[in-house]
């Protein structure tokens, strides 16, 4: 949905305002990756209206929205930045994303979708390797 990691800018932006930053943040990395995007989310403020989105797939989603589809945003990005672009784009029922407590990639993301949804069918949009667990279970997935 991204063309860009919105955790990879913001570390970006957490160094260049304080290079000593670094040093912490290799602590909350070891700490785990969640613990890191929560730190670095809590710290860096993401205006996402400017984010590089891919037009074309959102468009897909808003003609899908129209014709009364549910939209889950299911993001290994941090709870803050991912309720702050559904909120943006108004396009989303409900926000799964990683938190403090778990890090939404791969089968960890499809647990929680399944939690979620049950054992309901859904559309998988999305590309990486790491998501290739959702695309699996998915009747259809897009890239």
């Amino acid at each position: 949905m991204l063309r860009t990691d919105i955790f990879l800018e913001s570390i970006l932006e957490l160094i260049k305002r304080n290079p000593f930053r670094l040093i912490q943040l290799a602590i909350w990395i070891i700490q785990g990756r969640s613990i890191a995007k929560e730190n670095v989310a809590k710290l860096v403020d993401v205006d996402v209206e400017y984010l590089p989105y891919e037009s074309t797939l959102i468009e897909y989603l808003r003609e899908k929205k129209a014709l009364g589809k549910r939209l889950i945003l299911a993001t290994t990005s941090h709870r803050i930045w991912a309720e702050k672009v559904a909120h943006h784009l108004r396009l989303f029922d409900h926000v799964i994303a990683t938190d403090s407590g778990n890090s939404l990639k791969g089968k960890e993301k499809l647990a929680a979708i399944r939690n979620y949804i049950g054992a309901e069918k859904f559309c998988y949009c999305g590309g990486c390797e790491s998501r290739m667990a959702v695309v699996v279970a998915a009747p259809m997935a897009l890239f």
